[in-house]
Parts: C-alpha cells; sequence; structure tokens
C-alpha cells in the first residue's frame, strides 16, 4: 500500500473549493443578511458578482445559475475566500503569485469549521443538497509520463507519453463521488502569465446529505482524506519523493 505524504515542497496545488449547496430555511434574498455579520468581522470586505446582473426571474431559471454565489467575502490577510449565494457557500483557494496554498490541517481546516460552526447556529441551513472538496493540481510538464494510468490503442502502446489527452473518471466509493480529470494540454493563469503544462483535477462529493449539521466535521474530515489519497494513487511513488520532496508522518 501506498504511503501518503502529509506535504509536498513545492505543492502543485492551484486551487481547492470546500463548497455546500443547500435548501435554506429563509427566502433566498434574505441569506446575504443573515451570513453578512457571521462573516464580517474576519472577512472584512466583500464585492458583488457578475451574476447579479442578471435579472431574478432568468437567474431562478436558468440550471447553471441556480447555484451561483453571488457575493465575494475577503480579507488581505487571510488566503481563502468566502463565495455566498441563496443556495451555496463555498471557502476557496486560489494560487496567485503572493497567495501560496497554507495547508489543510495548518490552516484551511480549522478556519471551515468556525465557519460552519458560525452558519449552522443561524439555522440558516435547512438541508445540504451537495457537500464537495475540489483540489486542482497543476504540473509544468506532460503528467501522463508520471501516472499509474496507461491510456493506450492499437497503433500506440501509451497514447499519454506522445498526444494530448484528457482521461475522465466518475464512480462511486465509500459512499462518495469521485469525479477525476486528468489533461496534459492545460493552461493556469497566474497574474495574467499563461502557463502550460497538466491539470489534475478531483471533485469529491455527496449528494443529499443525511444529518450534515451534527457530522459535518466528521464528513469534512472524510471527504478530504478520501480526495487526498486518490491524487496521490495516480501519480507514482518515486516521481512524488523525486519531484516534491516528499513530507512523510514518521520522518
Amino acid at each position: 500500500m501506498q504511503k501518503i505524504p502529509i506535504k509536498l515542497e513545492p505543492t502543485p496545488i492551484v486551487s481547492a473549493v470546500v463548497e455546500i449547496k443547500f435548501i435554506s430555511s429563509v427566502p433566498g434574498e434574505a441569506v446575504f443578511g443573515i451570513i453578512y455579520p457571521l462573516l464580517s468581522k474576519e472577512y472584512k470586505k466583500f464585492k458583488k458578482l457578475p451574476v447579479l446582473q442578471i435579472p431574478n426571474d432568468i437567474r431562478d431559471r436558468d440550471p447553471s445559475l441556480i447555484f451561483a454565489p453571488h457575493y465575494e467575502f475577503y480579507d488581505e490577510s487571510k488566503s481563502l475566500k468566502i463565495l455566498v449565494g441563496p443556495k451555496v457557500i463555498a471557502i476557496a483557494f486560489h494560487k496567485t503569485e503572493h497567495n501560496e496554498y497554507p495547508g489543510w490541517t495548518e490552516y484551511i481546516e480549522e478556519e471551515i469549521l468556525g465557519i460552519y460552526s458560525k452558519i449552522f447556529e443561524s439555522a440558516l441551513i435547512d438541508r445540504v443538497t451537495r457537500f464537495a472538496i475540489r483540489y486542482t493540481d497543476f504540473f509544468g510538464s506532460n503528467i501522463f509520463e508520471n501516472t499509474e494510468y496507461k491510456v493506450s490503442s492499437k497503433e500506440e502502446e501509451n497514447l499519454g507519453l506522445n498526444e494530448k489527452i484528457q482521461f475522465s473518471r466518475n464512480f462511486q466509493e465509500s459512499g462518495f463521488y469521485h469525479n477525476i480529470v486528468i489533461s496534459n494540454n492545460s493552461a493556469f493563469k497566474v497574474n495574467n502569465k499563461q502557463l502550460k503544462g497538466s491539470i489534475v483535477d478531483i471533485d469529491t462529493y455527496m449528494e443529499s446529505v443525511e444529518n450534515f449539521e451534527d457530522d459535518y466535521k466528521k464528513i469534512l474530515n472524510e471527504c478530504h482524506l478520501l480526495n487526498k489519497n486518490k491524487f496521490f494513487n495516480i501519480l507514482k511513488e518515486e516521481y512524488v519523493n523525486k519531484e516534491f520532496n516528499a513530507k512523510y508522518q514518521d520522518t
């Protein structure tokens, strides 16, 4: 069984989003008013997002907009932003030139638990319809050279080494769904600078989550661990150790 590192240096993580989609106990237009005093002491600034320029009746009918966030809470001193809509709350990290991934156990987990505690005390959420953790990792090289996956055909033994490939899987395991996309023809933008390379994108989620309010700490930890395990099961262990100076629990 492959050992799972506790830290990579440098980290390839460029995005991490923890998202709740929900049915609220109040009208949609009242959600922001409830959320604002819960977040504004620590996330002192907010901005309206472009979706608010779309008329309400169109937003309510368009499936792609129903769960769109309307506001972004942020603070220059924090690595995370909070996206809020009538049916969604997402806590997000995105890499920039001055914003490196702060670590799950070092920062993100505790921050999320504090935010969730406030939200559930407010009785805003009636039912969670989807809970997800999504990580995106960027690599400057062809990642198929260093994965345990092999994509082949009659003409080519390993297509991933010589062609532009996008590979996707969606499956259920351990009570969660996993949507995995691996692409060796991707780009990532940092401060208007376009970087070309490979992406590993893993979305681990549950739908129609029962008793989330009571079990969110357990579900959060389990979802994160499964997402992390899926990532390291994709990559060759020797590649991880060599390129990212992997740190393990007992070292």
